[in-house]
């Protein structure tokens, strides 16, 4: 199975394009090196929030019929990891996946 990427485009400081081309690639594998992990996170957080966000959109009726009638507003609270509203009788959360 081959890995999918996602490639985000940056703009290269002036400084280090002046640099020698083995110099300037070196930083530059460095550079990936340090910020990979924490983009890779982010992107999971934010992808998990994205869609999480549309489920709850596709899940929320349109109108209600008369003889349907919304349910009352579900309790929530804070996740204390991320600090998300979530429902009070989760046992994970939705947004970042703490266990509650």
């Amino acid at each position: 199975m081959e890995k999918e990427e996602f490639q985000i485009k940056l703009k290269i400081p002036e400084f280090v394009k002046i640099l020698d081309e083995t110099v300037r690639t070196e930083v530059l594998k460095e550079t990936e090196k340090r910020i990979k992990p924490n983009v890779e996170k982010e992107f999971y957080m934010a992808a998990k929030e994205v869609i999480s966000e549309k489920l709850e959109i596709l899940e929320t009726p349109k109108e209600f019929s008369k003889e349907q009638k919304p349910s009352p507003p579900k309790k929530t609270k804070h996740c204390p990891k991320c600090g998300k509203e979530i429902d009070t009788d989760a046992k994970f959360c939705r947004f970042c996946g703490a266990k509650l």
